[in-house]
């Protein structure tokens, strides 16, 4: 059997026309589409904020570090502090204690020659065992080996002669016998206080 080209050909004839009431159906054309710009937008959203805790992240990283660094400067110049406060206050206790001297150095009288009086004017049954001197006043304290009433006499003879020597009576306004105490184990020795008050 013999075909012609004729007849091979397709007769579309009439049948084939363009439909353009389906151009909604049709895939778009643009090179861009809507939905890729949608995605870009989001996803420079998303790596922004990723960069954001990135960021944070390393602030948090950083300023933690620099806590624990100034946390330990602050604990060893605590320290040094503390030292540095403990030498001010041996600076001032000795200060005072020279400022004292200077005072006591600088007063009407030398104390050595204060001690030497009360030495010379000391009765023969009197025994000095302390001498306590502030800014003001002056306290003898000691013992006299003599019953109750002598030691009492005694005493007032004391201070009266401590008032009456041009040495020691010069420089202290006030001279009295402030304490006398028989002392607990010894029947004839009595403790006694003189109180020296400074002009």
């Amino acid at each position: 059997m013999k075909f012609s080209h004729k007849d091979d050909m397709l007769d579309l004839g009439p049948y084939w026309r363009l439909d353009c009431r389906l151009a909604a159906e049709l895939p778009e054309d643009n090179v861009v589409r809507a939905r890729f710009l949608a995605d870009a937008l989001f996803g420079a959203i998303a790596f922004g904020l990723l960069l954001l805790c990135v960021w944070l992240g390393y602030a948090n990283a950083s300023l933690s570090g620099s806590i624990r660094d100034w946390e330990q400067r602050v604990a060893q110049s605590r320290v040094e502090t503390d030292e540095l406060q403990k030498l001010q206050q041996a600076t001032s206790s000795l200060s005072n204690r020279l400022g004292r001297a200077a005072e006591l150095a600088g007063s009407s009288y030398l104390v050595s020659q204060l001690l030497l009086d009360f030495g010379r004017t000391r009765p023969d049954q009197v025994r000095l065992d302390e001498i306590d001197m502030s800014e003001a006043v002056v306290y003898l304290r000691g013992n006299i080996t003599e019953s109750s009433d002598r030691a009492t006499r005694l005493l007032g003879r004391y201070v009266e002669g401590l008032r009456r020597d041009p040495a020691i009576g010069a420089h202290f306004a006030e001279i009295t016998p402030s304490n006398i105490e028989r002392v607990s184990n010894q029947n004839d020795a009595f403790s006694f206080e003189i109180t020296l008050r400074k002009k």
